[in-house]
This record gives structure tokens, sequence and C-alpha cells, in this order.
């Protein structure tokens, strides 16, 4: 668990941190956000009335809080190739049951898309 309170922290970067399971944050003046890599990251809450790029890769948690000025929104869609079927020769694309990266995009579209300008999809 993370909690920060930081009222001048203009811009925040997390990559790669394991067995972090909530991130809570409230700062007045971020205005960049940027997490990738925090696969165990089940809830994160952030409270940033300015925040206006969001950038979020393989990461399950969804923001739950209002961000009303969030303009530019960057995500990652992961899919996973299955294996060759040797009976058939095809190979079948399909979401991995245990991400919620598809659902979770979903909702971050429904939450932002009154503000949101600017989305880059990775696929």
């Amino acid at each position: 668990m993370l909690v920060l309170d930081a009222g001048e922290l203009l811009e925040f970067s997390m990559s790669f941190i394991d067995e972090m399971h909530l991130l809570e944050m409230g700062t007045l003046e971020l205005l960049f956000l940027r997490i990738t890599g925090c696969e165990d990251l089940e809830l994160l809450r952030v409270s940033a009335p300015r925040l206006k790029e969001i950038t979020y890769h393989n990461n399950p948690a969804f923001i739950h809080d209002p961000l009303p000025c969030v303009w530019r929104l960057e995500v990652q869609l992961i899919t996973h190739m299955k294996e060759e079927d040797d009976d058939n020769n095809e190979y079948s694309i399909e979401d991995d049951d245990n991400d919620n990266d598809g659902s979770n995009i979903y909702n971050l579209l429904r939450h932002y898309n009154s503000s949101v300008r600017c989305l880059l999809v990775h696929l």
C-alpha cells in the first residue's frame, strides 16, 4: 500500500512495482500520471482535479474518482495469442481470463468520455 498526499506534485510515474495492491494519491496540482506494469495493483484512488494526462499500461486497477480535466488518455489493450492448433493449423486471439484490461479500458472510456480529446490505444 502506498498513500501519497503531495500538494505540489506535478508529475507521477510508477513502473513495474510488484506486490502493491493499493495506491491512494491526493494532490491538487498533479497534471501527469503514468502507471505501467504494476500488475498487482488492485485499487487506484486518485484525487487530482487538474490531472490532464493518464498513461495506464498493464494494470488491472481502475481509477474510481472523477477526474474532470483529463483530456489525454493512453491505455494498452492486451490480448494473448493461443498456441497453434495442430489439428487445423490456425491461430486464435483471445483475452486472457485473468486480465481485466479490456473491461477496464471500457470503464475508463465511459468514465472520461466527456473530457477526453486524445485517446491512444496500444494493441
